[in-house]
């Protein structure tokens, strides 16, 4: 809570640069989920049961951090989202848009 006497202030022009900037982070972070989920198998003669359980663990690895990454990205549309419809109510509240 603010002290007695004192405004709340915000840069709306600032939430609103934020709201246009954080659709372009989660796209540089959605562009390496393809190649986290890209599960090529390696050609060899004879199955080797460490390599196979290697490959198996890495791939489980690799989906599960491609999905976190698909729900961080799909937040920060969310927040993008959000913060512009917060600064577009802050500029009809000011009478300004």
């Amino acid at each position: 809570m603010a002290p007695p006497g004192t405004a709340f202030v915000t840069n709306v022009g600032e939430l609103e640069r934020y709201a246009a900037q954080l659709p372009q982070v989660a796209g540089a972070l959605r562009r390496p989920v393809a190649t986290l989920t890209e599960h090529t198998a390696t050609a060899r003669p004879m199955e080797v049961g460490a390599v196979s359980a290697m490959e198996r663990a890495y791939g489980a690895l690799t989906e599960d951090i491609a999905g976190r990454q698909r729900v961080m990205c799909d937040r920060i549309d969310a927040t993008a989202e959000a913060l512009g419809e917060i600064a577009a109510l802050y500029r009809r509240v000011d009478g300004q848009g």
